[in-house]
């Protein structure tokens, strides 16, 4: 077993959202869970 804690992996797609994405990933890291943050960009144009 391992002794890490359970991660929670939170996904983020983009597209056109670069007047909200600094407050989606602020939000996300507030977070008190033990998490991973994945941004995925699809060849947004912002």
């Amino acid at each position: 077993m391992s002794d890490q804690s359970p991660r929670v992996s939170v996904v983020v797609p983009m597209h056109r959202v670069e007047t909200w994405i600094s407050g989606v990933v602020r939000s996300v890291l507030r977070s008190s869970l033990p998490l991973e943050l994945i941004v995925v960009n699809d060849a947004s144009p912002d």
